[in-house]
């Protein structure tokens, strides 16, 4: 509610761009205008006060909070700085710190009415309803058109009920701050109490175009989408929320029930879970996680969220329904029966009702009252009683063992009327439940029962390879289901379950063959193509395996494990973008699955995305806190991701861990990594003789040494050490850091030969052909360059770099295609600011389309705001436009970041032409 306007009036002498920025709403564009320059120079207390509106703007309370600290370091007035301080912790939730911050200080007349303000949005917080409503007063009293003022008032009438005072309060503020977009969500929640969905409706459509990253009116705006059943535009909503604030718990809540309402359960709990603060207080919330939950057949959180909701809404049928099938699923018939009974005795029950009631009976050991229940439902149905009610020894033998009265149960299927076919049966559903429940002695009576009694027919067969399977006894039960198979060769369930222990047995070519000859009778079994993909993923088939598996998600899209092989095989058939996405959904499916997490971790990892392998990793450690191999995966992503200090605890920890300790020759390795990554060259040439050239663990470079003496300006060493290490093994990475570290010693020549007699063997190595060309770019030699570039064209191995460094090549040589190659690297990495770069400079000297190039290449400088190069770029696009002053300061700007960037000298004559 709080506008800064006031609270950086002190200082306006300096820093002209960020404060442009500014005043154009441009917010986060200013932080990190103001971040680089931080960077780049030292700062004063008016830059860092200036930094603190700019994170404030942006919602970052706790860095705006540090910057005002740092201000007053550097000489602010403590006095001076208190409102703005008091808004950062306001920001924060810290609501008494902001009260106490503002308390006793003599605020400054010009800032009084926001300290009110701010004063009053900390009570309302924290429910200090009379104080609020004094501090909002009081500002309206010293600033009568003061929106926020009103607003607030409007707020505190709207939480006491009084909505007319409310909305008497919302026209007022509407009157001074019509576009402010807190004012039109409040005005759209008072319309929606009193009953105005459509004139609400338009307030928080106005809020948002006001402010598109207002997060409650995009709940609000979900919520009604929600309502109205038009999901993908809810969850456009909410991906607004997300991109603000990624956990915020009613986007969150809104997501899962979104989920839900698409079957899917699984990803709706994990979102649940996501936002436990409002599930375990909020009665709508309570009610989906419940039902949620039941889904999963997690019944003892479907029982405690159900009862809560039954307790505050009794006449919620739903609920009670759901509460009930809880009960059933628990084996608890009595509590569901008596959850039923105030529905049933209301009269005129619904059908579903009355069946769940007699299957609670029958499982209550209360047949009696099951076949009346049974009878009235029949007689509304068009099915007979005698269909209604086929089978009930089956229903009366599993309700019985349910209870635990196994006797019983056995008895109510041996005294019925005796036929094959009713002992198949009904034998079969007692030895299915006893599998279920896990009582394989009593299932092994059973299926020993039926083989004895019926040895011609293949159930019992099936029975039994099912209770060995479930033993862990895999090859008897193969031959199990060997034997059912004999007796009926289209018996599909046998053929599956042979496929089955065949995978355990690593058989996976004959389960290949079964399933396949299964699929061509059984061409919708999304369990078969499941297990067809995992048998053909095995093999390396990676992407016949891709077919199989999404058709199965299609049917089955919540089975976490085989989202996990559908991501295996999409690497394996070297879809990777797809691989990567699959596999960091299934990690937060998984959240609760640790073998998963780590699975997905390595597989991320492999696929060179540390930075989305980190969490699921991060999750599997604290499954594992004293497992080594945890800690080093862990160690691994932080490595990759440049954290090096985080990635050094995980190794010392994989180090001193008690269980799955890794080797100490490897965690040295990765130690030295460490300091060589993160510049600490003595540290790492310190415990660089401790290391095992045997031991070098295989996602480390085998040029890490010659790289770090490079990197600490020993490069004679540096080149003995590449050349060592090349008359053992000769790879790309040495190859490379070799003609590098000649190069910077000014040996260029004998760099590109070392570089050319290395693509002479090694003709589609990538790594080496771009190093090479970028060493002839440097010595002046397009030409050549382009060569090696095309070359990688031709490999079919390029991505937007490649293409963006060929454009630039042919730019320098003067050939045309250097346009369509820029617009090419630019529509497939649009955003990329080196790729932004080549492609503004080529649309400006090749195509003198000075406009486009401006656009991209401010669009660069904002992305990138310490690369000179850029910024001289950008300034000579502004002189051919005629903006000689602008071009000046930027092409002087570009020479402060770095005086000695590759057309520095250039740089400097256009300024003294300038000039």
């Amino acid at each position: 509610m709080v506008s800064l306007s006031a609270a950086t009036a002190q200082a306006q002498s300096n820093y002209p761009e960020a404060r442009a920025l500014l005043e154009q709403q441009k917010y986060q564009e200013a932080v990190e205008l103001l971040q680089a320059r931080r960077d780049k120079e030292s700062a004063d207390s008016e830059f860092y006060l200036l930094l603190a509106r700019a994170y404030l703007e942006t919602g970052a309370g706790i860095a705006a909070e540090a910057s005002i600290e740092r201000a007053r370091r550097l000489g602010a007035d403590y006095a001076g700085t208190a409102v703005l301080f008091a808004k950062s912790l306001l920001v924060q939730g810290k609501y008494a710190d902001a009260l106490a911050a503002i308390r006793g200080i003599t605020i400054p007349k010009e800032e009084q009415t926001i300290a009110y303000i701010i004063a009053g949005d900390a009570n309302f917080a924290l429910r200090n309803t009379k104080e609020a409503r004094r501090n909002y007063e009081l500002a309206q009293k010293q600033e009568d058109h003061s929106f926020q003022a009103y607003l607030g008032l409007a707020r505190l009438d709207m939480r006491e009920g009084k909505l007319l005072q409310a909305e008497e309060m919302i026209l007022k503020a509407a009157e001074y701050g019509s576009q402010n977009t807190m004012v039109q969500y409040t005005w759209g929640l008072i319309d929606r109490y009193l009953g105005k969905m459509d004139e609400a409706e338009r307030r928080f459509l106005e809020a948002r175009r006001l402010f598109p990253a207002n997060i409650m009116a995009n709940i609000e705006l979900a919520s009604i989408r929600i309502d109205q059943g038009a999901l993908d535009q809810a969850e456009q909503y909410l991906d607004a929320v997300y991109s603000v604030s990624a956990s915020y718990p009613m986007a969150l809540y809104l997501s899962s029930v979104i989920h839900a309402s698409r079957g899917e359960f699984e990803e709706a709990n994990t979102l649940l879970n996501r936002a436990r603060n409002i599930t375990d207080s909020y009665l709508p919330a309570m009610y989906v996680r419940g039902l949620v939950a039941f889904q999963l057949g997690n019944y003892g959180v479907a029982e405690n969220q159900l009862v809560k909701v039954l307790n505050a809404r009794p006449a919620n049928q739903p609920a009670r329904m759901a509460l009930a099938g809880t009960y059933l699923r628990q084996s608890r018939p009595q509590d569901a029966y008596r959850t039923l009974r105030p529905l049933l005795d209301i009269g005129n029950p619904e059908p579903s009702v009355i069946a769940m009631a007699a299957a609670a009976s029958m499982a209550a050991g209360q047949p009696e009252r099951g076949h009346e229940l049974y009878e009235l439902l029949a007689a509304d149905e068009t099915q007979t009683p005698d269909e209604l009610v086929d089978g009930l020894a089956s229903k009366l033998a599993l309700a019985r063992y349910v209870s635990g009265n196994t006797e019983a149960a056995f008895n109510a299927i041996l005294t019925h009327p005796r036929t094959a076919d009713v002992d198949a049966r009904e034998l079969g559903v007692l030895g299915g439940m006893q599998l279920k429940s896990g009582d394989y002695e009593g299932a092994e009576l059973t299926i020993n029962k039926m083989l004895t009694s019926l040895p011609d027919r293949a159930l019992g067969y099936n029975m039994r390879g099912t209770l060995e399977y479930q033993r862990g006894q895999y090859t008897a039960a193969l031959e199990s289901f060997r034997e059912a198979i004999n007796r009926n060769d289209d018996y599909y369930t046998a053929i599956r379950n042979k496929a089955l222990a065949e995978l355990q047995l690593e058989q996976y070519a004959e389960a290949e063959q079964d399933l396949k000859n299964l699929l061509k009778s059984q061409p919708t079994d999304a369990r078969a193509k499941a297990m067809l993909g995992r048998a053909l993923l095995r093999q390396e088939k990676g992407e016949e395996a891709v077919t199989y598996f999404e058709e199965a998600i299609r049917v089955m899209p919540n089975a976490t494990e085989m989202l996990a092989d559908y991501a295996d095989a999409l690497a394996i058939a070297g879809q990777t973008s797809k691989a990567i996405e699959q596999a960091r959904e299934t990690a937060v499916l998984a959240a609760d699955n640790p073998e998963l997490l780590k699975r997905m971790g390595l597989l991320l990892l492999q696929l060179n995305q540390a930075r989305i392998a980190v969490r699921p990793l991060s999750r599997y450690v604290a499954f594992n806190p004293d497992n080594g191999e945890a800690h080093m995966m862990h160690g691994r992503a932080l490595l990759s991701m440049g954290l090096s200090t985080g990635a050094k605890i995980s190794f010392e920890r994989a180090r001193n861990a008690e269980k799955a300790k890794p080797d100490n020759a490897t965690v040295a390795w990765y130690l030295f990594a460490v300091d060589a990554f993160s510049g600490r060259y003595t540290e790492a040439l310190r415990g660089m003789s401790r290391l095992d050239i045997a031991a070098r663990p295989a996602d480390l470079k085998s040029s890490l040494i010659g790289d770090t003496l490079t990197r600490a300006g020993r490069l004679e060493e540096a080149i003995l050490a590449y050349e060592n290490a090349i008359a053992v093994e000769t790879t790309s990475d040495l190859s490379v850091g070799l003609a590098s570290a000649l190069e910077e010693s000014g040996q260029r020549q004998q760099a590109i030969e070392k570089l050319e007699d290395f693509v002479k063997k090694e003709s589609g190595d990538r790594n080496a052909r771009m190093a090479l060309g970028g060493m002839f770019e440097r010595a002046g030699l397009p030409a050549a360059a382009t060569n090696q570039y095309e070359a990688v064209l031709r490999g079919g191995i390029a991505d937007a770099h490649v293409i963006a460094r060929l454009a630039r090549a042919y730019l320098r040589l003067g050939n045309v295609k250097s346009v369509p190659l820029a617009k090419r690297a630019y529509l497939i990495l649009p955003e990329d600011p080196f790729i932004l770069d080549i492609y503004g400079w080529v649309m400006l000297q090749a195509n003198r389309d000075s406009a486009l190039a401006e656009k991209a290449l401010e669009k660069a400088t904002r992305r990138a705001p310490a690369e000179a190069q850029y910024r001289y770029h950008l300034g000579m696009t502004y002189l051919t436009q005629g903006r000689r002053s602008e071009a000046l300061e930027t092409l002087k700007q570009a020479l402060r970041l770095n005086p000695n960037f590759e057309e520095a000298d250039e740089a400097r004559r256009q300024i003294d032409l300038l000039e």
